[in-house]
């Protein structure tokens, strides 16, 4: 079960990964592919 919350783990449009950290950047290039 899980519930909305503030704290949900936004979601890289670039690569469809998990960003849990307040600071944590998008592992994403300028032009939007994934970065190794």
């Amino acid at each position: 079960m899980s519930s909305v919350s503030e704290t949900d783990p936004r979601i890289c449009e670039f690569c469809g990964l998990s960003i849990t950290d307040e600071d944590q950047d998008c592992a994403a290039l300028d032009d939007g592919r994934c970065r190794p």
